[in-house]
């Protein structure tokens, strides 16, 4: 049987799309519990990362939002968590710290920016 060269290519070529996929679209912050520590202005979270790749991930990239209450004022962070989250899991991270957050910042809301493949 003859197969059509768009055939053959598509055979060679589609495991390749699927590993080029970023492994960040199928990573998801489940949960979040913030605290404040130092003198009120460090943001201190748990935050629980769900991993549903089928391969483990590490070098979890998030990005939090902080808004004010009295002015609105918005403070954006960036954090690597070091992982590893395995395949189809989830893992909670303890004390994860984000440095200077402002004093009257409500809570954080965070999601995934990027992820390495393990």
């Amino acid at each position: 049987m003859k197969k059509s060269a768009f055939a053959v290519l598509a055979i060679v070529l589609l495991p390749l799309a699927a590993a080029a996929a970023d492994p960040a679209d199928a990573i998801k912050v489940i949960k979040q519990v913030w605290k404040k520590g130092g003198h009120n202005t460090a943001g201190i979270a748990d935050i629980t990362i769900g991993n549903d790749n089928p391969f483990a991930v590490k070098d979890i990239k998030i990005k939090c939002v902080f808004t004010t209450r009295s002015t609105g004022k918005v403070t954006e962070i960036q954090q690597t968590i070091a992982g590893p989250v395995k395949p189809k899991s989830e893992h909670t991270f303890k004390k994860v710290s984000f440095g200077f957050v402002d004093t009257q910042g409500a809570d954080g809301a965070c999601e995934v920016r990027g992820a390495t493949q393990i």
